[in-house]
């Protein structure tokens, strides 16, 4: 039994540990999403004479677009894990309730479940 409550429960240094790596993960997609945004708008401003080039360009866009809208999925998770946090009930699968263990959420900070 863990100091916060029942077994596997959280204590405080493991949540405030999990609850900085939250955050940090927050600000560096933050940071990624509005990097791969400028590059959109510069990539957008180019004068593409070849067919070639502008199969690439189409291709590196569409990837960008799928990466953005991966770190926007993470960013929400993200957000709801620090929602959950501020509800107290981060730590615990979203559906079943079993407490999450921390190792899974040292790797998945934002894991709302006990499985993948």
């Amino acid at each position: 039994m863990n100091e916060d409550g029942g077994p596997g429960a959280l204590t405080a240094e493991q949540q405030a540990q999990l609850h900085v790596l939250l955050i940090d993960e927050q600000k560096r997609l933050l940071g990624e999403i509005e990097r791969l945004n400028e590059q959109a708008g510069t990539r957008a401003n180019c004068t593409i004479s070849d067919g070639g080039d502008a199969a690439e360009l189409q291709a590196t866009r569409h990837r960008a677009a799928a990466l953005r809208d991966q770190q926007r999925k993470t960013l929400q998770a993200i957000e709801s894990a620090l929602a959950r946090i501020d509800a107290g009930t981060y730590g615990y699968d979203v559906d079943t309730h079993e407490p999450i263990a921390f190792e899974r959420l040292r790797l998945i900070p934002w894991a709302r479940s006990t499985s993948t």
